[in-house]
């Protein structure tokens, strides 16, 4: 587990980039809501070989109060709240899933990544679980933000487990703003999704024979 600060640098390249949300109105609701993506990861352990496998990426399965465009919030151990007037643009298992293609995509190891939808002949599966994906406050204006994947590779036609593995990162902020709460986000998720990249392209087998 890591656990970070955001820093002054890191919050401006953000909250200028991809991270910054867009708003949709919604008739007679008042003030719009805004939308918010993160971003893939894009750097990775050095000494990653290249592989000839074809992964399939599933959809994460997760809690009915983390599967959701709302932006969880947990100030008490037992009880799941959600931000107003901000939401993520997907469903969070919908966009882990996304990014999670496109970060392993990102580290060129692989000569084919999709989903388990679109017509992929897999050697291996990806299937992972959402554990912790939300804000969690420490003060009225701080707080962590907490994102934890459980990922298996299963081994294709046998489906048979072929390894497991656990990341977890948590990052603070300061700040009421959503934008830092994002930005908090972005640097948790990325930094597993990096994690999950490279145990997966080092679990894998190094060749068909």
């Amino acid at each position: 587990m890591i656990v970070g600060k955001l820093s002054r640098r890191a919050l401006l390249a953000s909250a200028g980039a991809a991270l910054a949300g867009c708003a949709v109105e919604l008739p007679g609701q008042g003030a719009p809501v805004r939308l918010y993506k993160l971003t893939a990861a894009k750097g990775f352990p050095k000494g990653l070989a290249s592989l000839p496998w074809q992964i399939s990426v599933e959809k994460p399965v997760a809690s009915s109060g983390l599967d959701t465009a709302r932006i969880a919030l947990r100030q008490r151990d037992f009880a799941i709240e959600y931000y107003g007037r901000a939401n993520w643009i997907d469903s969070a298992t919908d966009m882990v899933q996304s990014l999670l293609i496109e970060s392993l995509e990102n580290s060129g190891r692989l000569p084919a990544v999709g989903r388990d939808v679109v017509g992929l002949r897999p050697d291996f599966v990806l299937r992972s679980e959402l554990r912790d994906f939300q804000a969690e406050l420490t003060s009225d204006t701080a707080g962590n933000v907490h994102v934890r994947l459980q990922a298996k590779l299963v081994r294709m036609p046998e489906r048979t487990i072929f390894a497991s593995a656990s990341h977890e990162h948590v990052v603070a902020f300061s700040g009421a703003e959503m934008e830092r709460i994002v930005v908090a986000f972005d640097e948790a998720l990325r930094a597993v999704l990096a994690e999950t990249v490279g145990w997966a392209v080092g679990a894998l087998p190094p060749g068909r024979g």
